[in-house]
């Protein structure tokens, strides 16, 4: 069975704000085997008015599909089988489509910051085998009003290159940047999270994120007890970042996941990290669902990192925490599962981008990390049941069915877990879920922009001001729990037209 949640149109709509990124698909049935199948934009979207969003800003490119295997997973899903993930823009060769299958195609634009408002039209060309051909449009709509560039928000993942490939130093490091590059692109905040103070390139990479749109990085990772060995080293890259200015974007993010039986130690770190950098704030995943109490940390720990069900469970320590003074946002892994939002294949797309956008609203964290947009190892069961790392894939090829080692489960046996980019040769690739992560994370945005406008609406009408109260709330058709949310698309964009319709007649007042 195929179902559509939004019921297909014959033309794609994209609604995007100056300096947004916005994204449909193009969908093809293949009622024969098809032997060679592309879709091609045609030439650069146009107004009425003559203008042109450049070619270069928009990218279209075949799904690929990557399966995932009931043997191998501890949880239950609803299917098994080829599931759509990684956005194949390594390809410009027609692909193979199978007989009664459906065959997605990309469309993504990166709206440019100075781009004139209007309607832009443009056209998909979609040719296959024996000179079948169709031609299929698209509009983009651009707000006349501009998102900031770059990363919004305190939004650390962490990424690393693909073992020892490329062969030679200079190529992995430039492929390391790639990375970063593309997840800057996706609005999310690159860091090595589980590297300690004494790693090389500290100010390096800190000038190479923040010069590329990051805020913040992390100067090292502290997972152990803070010796006097250690101390120093944390003095000295403390130093070096304060020398080189960028003191303002740095944090220490220290002991994730940590028990309660290592609570007595991290109290007494803590407090040494504290006295050696001051200044720098320290983020934590521990397991205190008490927010200091139990660990004895308070006035260590500037933002604590909860799951998102541990947060939703905890909003008494939550309220207390923050009148202290204390951030609190949350995470995900391989858990919470489902019925909680997630990055996991089997979810709908609806719950990457509401777990990065109105989830985020409507329960008020302050931010958000993730442990890896780059798992890409092989895993196996060992003869005690535990799972091992037993090699690392070589990077993906080929299209649309992805074989090889690429199989949907990436860490251990959870489908997508910590894979948000795909390596190719030429370079990293996206996938979709980071699609909805960006989506989100500018819906986020939106909601911040009104309430600022709401703010200064002195000179708005009445009516303005009313109604944009009333979609500053995450209604309870999108979000109603933290684990009760829509999974219908069309509602989540309708919000976000709501919003852009108040901000777009606010903006033309200033």
């Amino acid at each position: 069975k195929y179902a559509f949640l939004c019921p297909p149109s014959k033309e794609a709509f994209l609604d995007a704000a100056k300096g947004e990124g916005e994204c449909a698909q193009l969908v093809g049935f293949a009622a024969k085997q098809i032997g060679e199948a592309r879709a091609a934009l045609v030439a650069p979207p146009k107004s009425a008015e003559g203008n042109a969003i450049p070619l270069e800003s928009l990218k279209l490119s075949p799904m690929g599909y990557v399966l995932t295997r009931e043997n191998v997973h501890s949880y239950r899903a609803d299917y098994y089988g080829y599931w759509p993930d990684p956005i194949l823009e390594y390809l410009d060769t027609p692909i193979p489509v199978e007989r009664n299958t459906y065959q997605a195609w990309w469309l993504d634009v990166n709206v440019p910051v100075n781009q004139e408002p209007g309607l832009y039209r443009g056209q998909v060309k979609v040719t296959w085998d024996n000179g079948g051909e169709t031609t299929l449009p698209y509009t983009v709509r651009v707000r006349d009003f501009a998102l900031e560039e770059g990363v919004p928000y305190f939004s650390p993942v962490a990424f690393t290159a693909l073992g020892n490939y490329p062969a030679d130093a200079a190529g992995r490091k430039e492929y390391w940047r790639d990375i970063a590059r593309l997840l800057i692109k996706h609005r999310l905040q690159p860091d090595y999270l589980y590297a300690g103070p004494d790693r090389a390139g500290i100010v390096e990479d800190a000038r190479f994120f923040i010069e590329n749109g990051s805020k913040h990085f992390n100067i090292g990772y502290i997972n152990t007890e803070v010796d006097d060995a250690l101390a120093a080293t944390i003095k000295k890259a403390y130093d070096e970042v304060k020398a080189a200015g960028l003191l303002e974007y740095a944090y220490f993010y220290c002991y994730d996941e940590n028990p309660a039986e290592l609570f007595e130690m991290i109290s007494r770190s803590l407090r040494r990290v504290r006295e050696i950098a001051p200044e720098v704030p320290i983020y934590t995943t521990m397991y205190d669902s008490t927010f200091g109490q139990a660990s004895n940390t308070i006035g260590f720990v500037d933002g604590w990192i909860p799951l998102t069900k541990v947060y939703g469970d905890n909003q008494k320590g939550i309220e207390e925490a923050r009148a202290r003074g204390e951030k609190i946002g949350w995470y995900v892994c391989c858990t919470p599962l489902a019925p909680y939002a997630n990055f996991l294949l089997e979810m709908p797309s609806t719950a990457n981008r509401l777990l990065m956008g109105f989830m985020n609203k409507k329960f008020k964290t302050d931010f958000f990390l993730y442990y890896n947009a780059t798992v890409w190892r092989i895993y196996e069961k060992n003869q005690t049941g535990s799972y091992v790392i037993v090699g690392v894939p070589d990077p993906i090829s080929g299209a649309p069915l992805i074989g090889g080692d690429w199989y949907g489960e990436s860490f251990q046996d959870f489908a997508g877990d910590g894979r948000l980019t795909y390596p190719a040769m030429d370079g990293p690739i996206p996938t979709q879920r980071i699609k909805m992560i960006r989506d989100g994370i500018e819906d986020w945005m939106y909601l911040d922009m009104l309430e600022k406008a709401v703010d200064n609406s002195s000179d708005m009408s009445a009516e303005w001001h009313s109604t944009a109260i009333k979609e500053m709330a995450v209604e309870d058709e999108l979000v109603t729990s933290l684990i009760e949310w829509t999974i219908d698309p069309a509602l989540v964009k309708d919000k976000k037209a709501r919003i852009a319709d108040l901000l777009e007649e606010y903006y033309k007042t200033k």
